[in-house]
Protein backbone atom coordinates (compact mmCIF):
# COMPACT_ATOMS: atom_id res chain seq x y z
CA UNK A 1 0.00 0.00 0.00
CA UNK A 2 2.73 2.52 0.94
CA UNK A 3 4.65 2.05 -2.36
CA UNK A 4 1.81 2.54 -3.99
CA UNK A 5 0.65 5.98 -2.23
CA UNK A 6 4.79 7.11 -2.85
CA UNK A 7 4.42 6.31 -6.74
CA UNK A 8 1.16 8.60 -6.80
CA UNK A 9 2.76 11.35 -5.12
CA UNK A 10 5.87 10.86 -7.40
CA UNK A 11 3.73 11.33 -10.10
CA UNK A 12 2.27 13.83 -8.62
CA UNK A 13 4.56 16.24 -7.29
CA UNK A 14 5.05 18.80 -10.05
CA UNK A 15 1.24 19.03 -10.84
CA UNK A 16 1.00 19.57 -7.55
CA UNK A 17 3.58 22.45 -7.84
CA UNK A 18 1.80 23.87 -10.59
CA UNK A 19 -1.84 24.06 -8.60
CA UNK A 20 -0.16 25.65 -5.42
CA UNK A 21 1.28 28.59 -8.50
CA UNK A 22 -2.18 28.89 -9.77
CA UNK A 23 -4.28 28.86 -6.16
CA UNK A 24 -1.90 31.91 -5.26
CA UNK A 25 -3.90 34.94 -6.32
CA UNK A 26 -7.15 33.51 -5.35
CA UNK A 27 -5.70 32.09 -2.08
CA UNK A 28 -4.48 36.17 -1.28
CA UNK A 29 -8.10 37.57 -2.63
CA UNK A 30 -10.09 35.02 -0.08
CA UNK A 31 -7.66 35.99 2.73
CA UNK A 32 -8.85 39.41 2.03
CA UNK A 33 -12.72 38.04 2.72
CA UNK A 34 -11.40 35.68 5.71
CA UNK A 35 -10.17 38.93 7.77
CA UNK A 36 -13.17 41.26 6.53
CA UNK A 37 -15.46 38.39 7.91
CA UNK A 38 -13.44 38.12 11.68
CA UNK A 39 -14.59 41.83 11.79
CA UNK A 40 -18.37 40.61 13.17
CA UNK A 41 -16.71 37.98 15.72
CA UNK A 42 -13.48 39.82 16.41
CA UNK A 43 -12.96 38.89 20.05
CA UNK A 44 -11.52 35.19 19.22
CA UNK A 45 -9.28 36.90 16.28
CA UNK A 46 -7.90 39.83 19.19
CA UNK A 47 -6.61 36.56 21.48
CA UNK A 48 -5.15 34.87 18.90
CA UNK A 49 -3.27 38.24 17.41
CA UNK A 50 -2.12 38.49 21.27
CA UNK A 51 -1.01 34.82 21.94
CA UNK A 52 0.88 35.33 18.66
CA UNK A 53 2.65 38.53 19.97
CA UNK A 54 3.29 37.39 23.57
CA UNK A 55 5.48 34.38 21.76
CA UNK A 56 7.15 36.66 19.39
CA UNK A 57 8.07 38.95 22.64
CA UNK A 58 9.51 36.02 24.49
CA UNK A 59 11.49 34.89 22.09
CA UNK A 60 13.13 38.19 21.05
CA UNK A 61 13.73 38.19 24.81
CA UNK A 62 14.22 34.95 26.02
CA UNK A 63 14.09 31.33 23.68
CA UNK A 64 15.96 33.18 21.03
CA UNK A 65 19.05 32.56 22.83
CA UNK A 66 21.34 29.68 21.51
CA UNK A 67 21.26 28.08 25.45
CA UNK A 68 17.47 26.83 24.84
CA UNK A 69 19.34 24.41 22.33
CA UNK A 70 16.57 23.26 19.37
CA UNK A 71 15.40 20.26 21.39
CA UNK A 72 11.40 21.16 21.56
CA UNK A 73 11.56 22.46 18.14
CA UNK A 74 13.13 19.67 16.44
CA UNK A 75 10.89 17.05 18.64
CA UNK A 76 7.61 18.83 16.95
CA UNK A 77 9.30 18.75 13.45
CA UNK A 78 10.35 14.98 14.02
CA UNK A 79 6.60 14.39 15.08
CA UNK A 80 5.34 16.05 12.13
CA UNK A 81 7.38 13.46 9.70
CA UNK A 82 6.01 10.78 11.88
CA UNK A 83 2.17 12.10 11.21
CA UNK A 84 2.53 12.33 7.44
CA UNK A 85 4.73 9.11 7.36
CA UNK A 86 1.71 7.13 9.14
CA UNK A 87 -1.21 8.85 6.62
CA UNK A 88 1.17 7.79 3.38
CA UNK A 89 1.15 3.86 5.05
CA UNK A 90 4.45 3.87 6.46
CA UNK A 91 5.18 2.19 9.87
CA UNK A 92 7.29 4.50 12.27
CA UNK A 93 10.60 2.85 13.28
CA UNK A 94 12.56 5.30 15.29
CA UNK A 95 12.34 8.84 16.24
CA UNK A 96 15.50 10.78 17.49
CA UNK A 97 15.91 14.40 19.07
CA UNK A 98 19.08 16.12 20.12
CA UNK A 99 19.17 19.06 22.25
CA UNK A 100 20.75 21.17 19.74
CA UNK A 101 21.95 18.79 16.76
CA UNK A 102 19.24 18.09 15.17
CA UNK A 103 16.92 15.24 15.04
CA UNK A 104 16.04 11.76 12.49
CA UNK A 105 13.10 10.18 12.28
CA UNK A 106 13.12 6.11 10.42
CA UNK A 107 10.36 4.65 8.53
CA UNK A 108 9.25 1.49 6.62
CA UNK A 109 9.64 1.93 2.77
CA UNK A 110 10.88 4.26 -0.06
CA UNK A 111 8.99 7.54 1.65
CA UNK A 112 8.16 10.35 -0.68
CA UNK A 113 8.28 14.35 -0.83
CA UNK A 114 5.03 14.82 1.09
CA UNK A 115 6.47 13.18 4.76
CA UNK A 116 9.71 15.19 3.56
CA UNK A 117 8.89 18.15 3.11
CA UNK A 118 5.58 18.51 5.82
CA UNK A 119 7.10 20.29 8.80
CA UNK A 120 7.66 23.65 6.50
CA UNK A 121 3.85 24.01 6.32
CA UNK A 122 2.04 21.90 8.76
CA UNK A 123 1.64 23.37 12.29
CA UNK A 124 1.28 20.33 14.64
CA UNK A 125 0.60 21.85 17.73
CA UNK A 126 -1.73 24.54 16.44
CA UNK A 127 -3.43 21.71 15.02
CA UNK A 128 -3.77 19.67 17.76
CA UNK A 129 -5.49 23.00 19.77
CA UNK A 130 -7.86 23.18 17.12
CA UNK A 131 -9.21 19.64 18.49
CA UNK A 132 -9.68 21.39 21.69
CA UNK A 133 -12.13 23.80 20.46
CA UNK A 134 -14.73 21.03 20.15
CA UNK A 135 -14.03 19.73 23.48
CA UNK A 136 -14.40 22.68 25.92
CA UNK A 137 -16.87 24.76 26.83
CA UNK A 138 -17.11 28.12 24.78
CA UNK A 139 -15.87 29.89 27.89
CA UNK A 140 -12.77 28.52 27.36
CA UNK A 141 -12.02 29.46 23.81
CA UNK A 142 -10.26 32.43 24.49
CA UNK A 143 -7.25 30.79 26.30
CA UNK A 144 -7.39 27.82 23.76
CA UNK A 145 -7.39 31.16 20.88
CA UNK A 146 -4.09 32.84 22.72
CA UNK A 147 -2.72 29.32 22.83
CA UNK A 148 -3.08 28.94 19.31
CA UNK A 149 -1.53 32.47 18.67
CA UNK A 150 1.40 31.47 20.27
CA UNK A 151 1.81 28.14 18.81
CA UNK A 152 1.49 29.41 14.80
CA UNK A 153 4.08 32.23 15.88
CA UNK A 154 6.10 29.40 17.10
CA UNK A 155 5.68 27.64 13.84
CA UNK A 156 6.15 30.38 11.84
CA UNK A 157 9.64 31.36 13.65
CA UNK A 158 10.59 27.59 13.54
CA UNK A 159 10.09 27.22 9.76
CA UNK A 160 11.55 29.90 9.04
CA UNK A 161 14.73 29.29 10.80
CA UNK A 162 14.92 25.65 9.46
CA UNK A 163 14.12 26.99 5.76
CA UNK A 164 18.28 27.32 4.38
CA UNK A 165 20.34 25.62 1.81
CA UNK A 166 21.93 23.24 4.38
CA UNK A 167 18.61 21.80 5.16
CA UNK A 168 18.83 18.50 4.08
CA UNK A 169 14.90 17.90 4.09
CA UNK A 170 14.82 20.69 1.18
CA UNK A 171 18.09 19.06 -0.56
CA UNK A 172 15.91 16.02 -0.84
CA UNK A 173 12.82 17.77 -2.48
CA UNK A 174 14.41 19.81 -3.67
CA UNK A 175 14.26 23.94 -3.80
CA UNK A 176 12.31 24.54 -6.63
CA UNK A 177 9.90 22.55 -5.63
CA UNK A 178 10.14 24.06 -2.22
CA UNK A 179 9.97 27.53 -3.43
CA UNK A 180 6.49 26.42 -5.46
CA UNK A 181 4.75 25.08 -3.24
CA UNK A 182 5.23 25.85 0.17
CA UNK A 183 4.10 29.68 0.08
CA UNK A 184 0.75 28.75 -0.90
CA UNK A 185 0.55 25.44 1.40
CA UNK A 186 1.49 27.86 4.45
CA UNK A 187 -1.39 30.40 3.38
CA UNK A 188 -3.45 28.41 3.29
CA UNK A 189 -2.90 26.33 6.41
CA UNK A 190 -2.06 29.63 9.07
CA UNK A 191 -5.80 31.02 7.03
CA UNK A 192 -7.32 28.33 7.97
CA UNK A 193 -6.65 28.56 11.21
CA UNK A 194 -8.03 32.22 11.81
CA UNK A 195 -10.99 31.45 10.09
CA UNK A 196 -11.64 28.41 12.47
CA UNK A 197 -10.37 30.75 15.49
CA UNK A 198 -13.41 33.25 14.67
CA UNK A 199 -16.24 30.85 12.57
CA UNK A 200 -15.42 27.18 13.19
CA UNK A 201 -15.24 24.77 10.57
CA UNK A 202 -18.02 26.62 8.53
CA UNK A 203 -15.84 29.70 8.30
CA UNK A 204 -13.02 27.29 7.04
CA UNK A 205 -15.33 25.48 4.64
CA UNK A 206 -16.14 29.20 3.63
CA UNK A 207 -12.41 30.08 3.19
CA UNK A 208 -11.83 26.71 0.57
CA UNK A 209 -14.81 27.72 -1.22
CA UNK A 210 -13.46 30.98 -1.85
CA UNK A 211 -10.21 29.81 -2.84
CA UNK A 212 -11.50 27.46 -5.17
CA UNK A 213 -14.09 29.97 -6.27
CA UNK A 214 -11.70 33.02 -7.18
CA UNK A 215 -9.08 30.37 -8.66
CA UNK A 216 -11.95 29.06 -11.50
CA UNK A 217 -13.37 31.99 -12.07
CA UNK A 218 -9.46 33.95 -12.40
CA UNK A 219 -8.64 30.87 -14.95
CA UNK A 220 -12.43 31.58 -16.86
CA UNK A 221 -11.54 35.45 -17.29
CA UNK A 222 -7.70 34.41 -18.39
CA UNK A 223 -9.44 31.91 -20.89
CA UNK A 224 -12.39 34.27 -22.60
Amino acid sequence: MSNTIDSILAFLKWPVAVVAVLLVPGSLLATFEVVSRSFGNPRPVIYLVAGAAMYLLAWKLIFKRAIWGTWFSTLEHEITHAIFALLTFHWVTGLRTTYNQGGSMSYTGKGNWLITISPYFFPTFSMLLLLLFGLISKEDHIYVSLALGVSVCYHMISTFREFHPRQTDLQKVGFIFAYLFLPVANLLCFVSIFAFAFGGIPATLDYARDVAKITIDLGWDLIN
